[in-house]
């Protein structure tokens, strides 16, 4: 459901686009920025697999809550330094690459090529919160049977925030690119907070192996 429901919402982001007055240009932008991304954060949702597995495996060994939570708190910071990394090296390819060479090919050119590279440039800031996110809500917080508050955080941030505000900035204030497309993103400066209160209270960390649900 979690992983449904965030698909249509992404989906909506993308009608909104599609009904701006530039909708062509947003489209063919985010047809090329949407795949850049997905391979940009590959790696982040690398770190939320292993965090996965690395915590799930102390819960269920039945270590001790601080234990599990200085492991996340540690695997939480990689996800943070890896974000950074993917963020450094797309500033770098950015003017480099994609500008001069990839979206030629894609023949974005004029107002299209500005709004890919505003897109880029959004994709940079928010990387490293981005992986935050990633790692707590389907690393951390999956790992530790909180599914419930994961999928809460993670839809009520999107639907509730995220998709009113792109709705807001594109289609009612016709806000400049660079806006829109930071509203689009807002889910993410609003997941952090809240996902690092609800680890910080361990509530998270539950036995959920066969033997401990016997016993």
């Amino acid at each position: 459901m979690n992983e449904t429901l965030w698909g249509l919402g992404v989906s909506v982001m993308t009608a909104i686009m599609g009904h701006m007055a530039i909708s062509a240009e947003m489209l063919a932008a985010y047809a090329v920025m949407g795949n850049i991304e997905k391979f940009a954060t590959v790696a982040c949702f690398g770190v939320a697999g292993a965090a996965s597995v690395m915590v799930g495996k102390r819960i269920g060994e039945g270590a001790v809550k601080e234990e599990v939570y200085s492991l996340a708190c540690c695997l939480l910071l990689v996800s943070v330094l890896v974000g950074v990394a993917v963020s450094l090296v797309l500033a770098a390819l950015l003017p480099t690459v994609f500008i001069p060479v990839i979206f030629p090919l894609f023949h974005l050119e004029g107002l299209s090529l500005r709004v890919a590279s505003i897109m880029g440039v959004v994709l940079i800031c928010m990387l490293p919160t981005k992986a935050m996110d990633i790692t707590n809500i389907t690393g951390l917080l999956r790992a530790g049977g909180d599914a419930r508050m994961a999928s809460l955080i993670d839809l009520s941030c999107q639907w509730g925030i995220a998709v009113p505000l792109a709705f807001v900035t594109a289609l009612v204030l016709d806000a400049p690119v660079a806006v829109v497309c930071f509203a689009i993103q807002s889910e993410n400066f609003c997941k952090a907070p809240w996902c690092v209160l609800r680890l910080r209270s361990r509530k998270w960390i539950n036995n959920v192996t066969r033997g401990n649900c016997g016993s």
